[in-house]
């Protein structure tokens, strides 16, 4: 016992965060250690336990864990605590769960061998048989018996309070980002022990096991006798478009685990709208928000709206509520209570998505076609996605039937009174700047603006940002070239406006000036119909073409 806690300890000491990586992306001895785990896991708190209440070591064993590592580097104010601290939020709807999780001090990133630990213990503690002889039995919601293992039940609150708090606070995009992902792993876990849940105890099925045993030998572990029974810390993560594996026997568990549902939930459809949707890491942030929807099937949605409806609360949810103690979150678990985050989130993927396709050139159009034409792939299959997530969105939330993510185009809206341009003049001046009236109009609603005809300011045929697809010593060269032959064929004038060149470089220094310059840019682009633009023979393919049929032309010349 007394090497329990250096054990524990062993894993958050700040000298260890730093070790040296060797292979798999593990550090220096986090393999032996993780195994180490394993075997610790296994010995006291053991599957199919039809006890009622754990060992005194196997409770020792989970205390410290939780004191150490759920618990050791991040605390959250309780319901009471935020009272005294003149943090309340007023709002009693699922929509300020965001809003009413607060951590004490500074949000503290957890090292990776916690991490890699914790994803494992709930795996274990999902492939519980007993947990599923458990819920089983108590089968319906309105059941007065706790259907939790021990195991499960010391957990639960410290796991939720864990994963809230990293939804909440944890970076998503700097290196400590695994904090949010690996709690994001560990909550979606929770939310669907079905998946993992084998039929018979301590007996994985085939596919899950073949997934395990790769893993296994990934971190240098053979699948003999000794090391098959670590298959069930490796559970695999349920695909975005994988079918929910949920039956009805399940209702008691989301019952007493209603506030993983629906609070947590909650917290992510916030939060999410911060993952980065921009074209090269688009689908891999889509993919974690169609991962969360597909959890929340028909049935599952059924069982959480029934609970949040009744007017007497269930014992089964007062036992969850009780467990969780003074961080059990107070107010309504309405999931409609959601609709406007989640209209904001659809906003943001959609945008971020018609952004990407609009800055596509010829090339990369000419691709995304092919895709969508031979393989059902490229935007047309993200299209189709989108339109899936919209459609699990309605039925989650209950948004109307008619709803869009947002207009396709506001000439309904304008074709209502013609403007005339005394009220443009009105609301602009010549520069392109709102007027005292035009920020009026804006702020009163009576002007409608459409984020996706937003255009940028400035010229982008000289933009001197390099393309991941360019050669970044052409790019300039191009763009030298594209003003060139337009001012030679008279189709842009030498000087853009005060200070700013054809070129794009910008000659003075106040801020106002550079703005100034790039609204009259963007103003004198509109202005021409047809230009010419050499800046594709900077993409290295192009460029790799041309040479092709260069030194083609010179074979044949010098054969």
């Amino acid at each position: 016992e007394h090497y329990l806690f250096y054990y524990f300890q062993f894993a958050t000491m700040r000298a260890h965060r730093d070790q040296v990586i060797v292979g798999q992306g593990k550090t220096y001895g986090e393999t032996a250690y993780l195994y180490l785990f394993r075997c610790y896991v296994r010995h006291f708190v053991r599957h199919n336990n039809n006890s009622d209440v754990l060992s005194h070591r196997g409770e020792l064993f989970l205390r410290i864990l939780i004191e150490m590592w759920l618990e050791g580097n991040n605390e959250s104010y309780s319901e009471s605590e935020m009272q005294q601290q003149n943090v309340e939020v007023d709002d009693d709807s699922l929509e300020s769960a965001f809003d009413k999780t607060q951590v004490c001090g500074q949000y503290n990133y957890t090292p990776s061998y916690t991490l890699d630990a914790l994803k494992q213990m709930v795996s274990y503690i999902c492939t519980d048989g007993n947990l599923k002889q458990r819920v089983f039995e108590a089968s319906s919601s309105y059941s007065t018996q706790w259907c939790l293992p021990p195991a499960m039940t010391v957990l639960q609150q410290p796991l939720f309070t864990f994963i809230r708090l990293a939804l909440r606070y944890a970076p998503i995009h700097s290196r400590s980002s695994s904090t949010f992902y690996s709690a994001f792993s560990m909550w979606l876990r929770l939310l669907e022990p079905w998946n993992r849940n084998s039929t018979s105890a301590g007996k994985l099925p085939a596919a899950a096991a073949h997934q395990a045993r790769q893993r296994l030998n990934q971190l240098g572990l053979t699948s003999g006798p000794t090391t098959r029974a670590d298959e069930a810390f490796f559970m695999p993560d349920a695909h975005a478009n994988a079918p929910s594996k949920y039956t009805r026997e399940w209702e008691s568990y989301i019952v007493a685990n209603i506030h993983l549902y629906t609070t947590l939930f909650s917290v992510f459809l916030r939060r999410s709208r911060e993952l980065d949707f921009s074209a090269h890491a688009f689908n891999r942030s889509l993919s974690i928000v169609q991962r969360v929807f597909r959890v929340f099937s028909p049935a599952v949605v059924n069982v959480i709206k029934s609970t949040a409806a009744l007017a007497e609360m269930p014992t089964l949810r007062k036992m969850h509520e009780s467990n969780l103690g003074g961080f059990c979150p107070k107010g309504s678990i309405n999931l409609n209570d959601c609709a406007s985050d989640v209209n904001l989130l659809l906003e943001e993927i959609h945008m971020q998505h018609q952004k990407k396709i609009n800055d596509f050139d010829v090339i990369e159009r000419f691709e995304d076609f092919l895709e969508g034409f031979f393989s059902n792939g490229g935007s047309k299959k993200t299209n189709q996605h989108l339109k899936k997530l919209v459609s699990e969105a309605k039925r989650i939330f209950d948004l109307p039937a008619d709803y869009t993510v947002m207009p396709v185009s506001f000439a309904a809206t304008r074709s209502r009174r013609v403007e005339t341009e005394k009220d443009r003049q009105d609301r602009a001046i010549s520069t392109g700047l709102l007027t005292e009236t035009g920020r009026e109009q804006v702020l009163a609603g009576a002007i409608l603006g459409n984020p996706l005809e937003i255009s940028a300011l400035g010229d982008p045929l000289s933009s001197r940002v390099v393309g991941s697809y360019e050669i970044p010593a052409l790019v300039d060269l191009s763009i030298r070239a594209s003003n060139w032959l337009n001012q030679k064929c008279g189709l842009i004038p030498p000087e853009n406006g005060a200070g700013y060149s054809a070129s794009g470089v910008v000659d003075g220094d106040s801020s106002l000036h550079l703005l100034l310059n790039l609204i009259q840019s963007a103003e004198n682009r509109r202005k021409v119909w047809f230009r010419f633009n050499l800046r594709f023979l900077a993409d290295f393919r192009i460029f790799l073409l041309l040479m092709l049929l260069i030194s083609s032309k010179l074979v044949r010349l010098f054969v």
